[in-house]
C-alpha cells in the first residue's frame, strides 16, 4: 500500500531519471549478455534504488514524532497493522514497492506519536528467535507483504523485504507453525536483474 506522498515522490523520481538515464543498449539491440552489461545494470539500478531512498525521505515529512493519532490518519492514511501495547500503541506503514521502505510508528496512551523508525531491518531481523510467538514477530516489524504455505511442513513463510547494511534488496522470511511459534528464519539478497523477484 503506498501512502499519497510516496506516490508522488515516485513519480518524481521516475521522471529525472528518465531525464537523466538512457541506457546505451536494449534487449533488442544487445545479442547477448555480458557480465560488463549486467554490472552496467546492477550499478545503474543501485544509484537509482539511492536516489529513490534519498528522495523518498526528503520527501516524508510525515509521520513524525509529536504529531497526534488524528493528524497521522489525516497525513500518512490508515495504518496497515495496529498493535495495542500496554503503554500505548504501534502502528505500521507499509511503503515503497514490497513494503523495502516500511516504518513503525510508536504512540503513548494519550495518542501522541512518541517514535517513528525503520520496522525492519538487519538488526531489528536478527531479533526474531526461534520459538518465540508470531504474535510477538508482528509487534516488532509488522505484517508480512506476502504469505506462503508450506503444507508439506505444516509451516507458513512470512516474507519480508527491506534494504540492508550494504543497501542491498533482501528477502526475509519467517516460518511460522502451526502452534503459531517461529520455527525458521531466512535471509536472501535479490539479484536485481531475476525478473522473478519483482
Amino acid at each position: 500500500m503506498l501512502l499519497a506522498w510516496e506516490l508522488r515522490c515516485m513519480h518524481l523520481i521516475k521522471e529525472k531519471l528518465a531525464e537523466s538515464i538512457s541506457l546505451p543498449w536494449s534487449e533488442k539491440q544487445t545479442p547477448f549478455r555480458h557480465v560488463q552489461s549486467r554490472w552496467m545494470m546492477n550499478a545503474i539500478l543501485g544509484i537509482s534504488a539511492m536516489l529513490f531512498a534519498a528522495t523518498l525521505a526528503a520527501c516524508a515529512v510525515n509521520p513524525r514524532a509529536g504529531v497526534r493519532d488524528i493528524e497521522m490518519r489525516q497525513t500518512s492514511g490508515e495504518p496497515a497493522l495496529v498493535i495495542a501495547r500496554p503503554k500505548g500503541a504501534r502502528w505500521f506503514y507499509p511503503g515503497g514497492p514490497y513494503g523495502a521502505f516500511s516504518y513503525a510508528v510508536d504512540f503513548d496512551q494519550a495518542g501522541t506519536a512518541t517514535g517513528v523508525h525503520i520496522a525492519i531491518n538487519d538488526d531489528i531481523a536478527a531479533q526474531v528467535r526461534i520459538g518465540e510467538a508470531g504474535s510477538a514477530v508482528l509487534e516488532r516489524i509488522g505484517p508480512p507483504f506476502r504469505k506462503i504455505r508450506f503444507n508439506n511442513l505444516q509451516q507458513t513463510a512470512w516474507d519480508y523485504r527491506y534494504r540492508d547494511t550494504w543497501g542491498y534488496l533482501v528477502e526475509f522470511s519467517v516460518m511460522i507453525d502451526d502452534k503459531a511459534l517461529v520455527a525458521g528464519k531466512f535471509t536472501r539478497r535479490l539479484d536485481p536483474m531475476d525478473r522473478n523477484d519483482q
